[in-house]
């Protein structure tokens, strides 16, 4: 049977004033006495209710400030909660108010939050124009050891690797220990390079520039299949399709992949500051 939370606090509140004036007399306390060990045996009474009993609801005030005070000096120990709250205090402040709306008190359990996935991807997303060329080949080689895992298992994995801010949120449900533990070091890689600054967008002609070795070597490899990767939701419609459009992202991953450091980082640089501002995301990109 259902008992409302207010029939035990009522009942508690009634219960302590005895106690407390019987430990009163025997400590022979003045009225502060008297009320400090009231508020004493009631609050501690409230306390094993809520915790044992049924829930005290507090309408309208959210997560009582020691439980979020509570939670916050648990994510201050952990490595990418300590780097989100120097580098993007808002993303940082964002994913304490999820976690605890979500009654999520680690990160472990938060991993498994597609709501907070999309918090730190937004976060990653938003500061990959900022970072270091060796923190955008790490994030790309990053994304490409994702596909090259996935592709078997997730037929869609192409079609969203990369892609958008939101894309991929529950990526924590297929991907492994030990490419969530290789995305941990990349994310916190990027965020601090980012907050570094010094890392400037190059201009459209540089980046055409730093594209031709890349893209001589896909039209050697793949001639006209390249209007897959260019534009897949014309060109990709059924399975065929799919898996040619797979090994096109992929060789186009790679070929960025072997092109020097400052290259590699101005192409990459260059399509997440354009494709942010375009898309609200990444996509795929070349230059014609």
């Amino acid at each position: 049977m259902d008992v409302s939370p207010w029939l035990l606090v009522g009942a508690s509140a009634v219960l302590c004033i005895p106690l407390a004036l019987e430990l009163r007399q025997m400590t022979r306390g003045g009225p502060l006495a008297l009320i400090g060990l009231y508020l004493f045996f009631f609050l501690g009474s409230c306390s094993l209710i809520d915790r044992f009993l049924v829930d005290i609801p507090v309408a309208g005030l959210g997560k009582p400030p020691a439980l979020v005070d509570g939670l916050e000096t648990r994510l201050r120990k952990d490595p990418v909660c300590r780097v989100l709250a120097q580098c993007d205090p808002q993303g940082y402040q964002a994913l304490v108010d999820c976690m605890a709306a979500s009654g999520l008190s680690s990160m472990a359990q938060a991993y498994d939050s597609p709501e907070v996935n999309r918090i730190l991807a937004q976060s990653l997303h938003a500061n990959l124009p900022k970072a270091s060329d060796s923190a955008l080949v790490h994030y790309m080689q990053a994304t490409l050891r994702e596909l090259q895992e996935t592709a078997w298992d997730r037929p869609d994995a192409c079609l969203t690797v990369g892609m958008g801010q939101d894309a991929g949120c529950d990526r924590a449900y297929f991907i492994g220990e030990e490419m969530r533990d290789l995305y941990t070091g990349v994310f916190m890689e990027v965020l601090s390079s980012a907050s570094r600054g010094g890392h400037p967008v190059p201009s459209r002609t540089a980046y055409n520039q730093a594209m031709k070795a890349v893209m001589e070597e896909l039209r050697a490899g793949h001639g006209s299949e390249l209007r897959l990767l260019k534009d897949p939701g014309r060109y990709v419609r059924d399975e065929e399709d799919r898996a040619r459009y797979c090994r096109l992202v992929t060789s186009y991953y790679e070929a960025i992949a072997f092109q020097p450091s400052e290259e590699a980082g101005a192409i990459l640089r260059w399509v997440c500051a354009t494709s942010a501002v375009a898309e609200g995301g990444i996509r795929l990109s070349f230059s014609e």
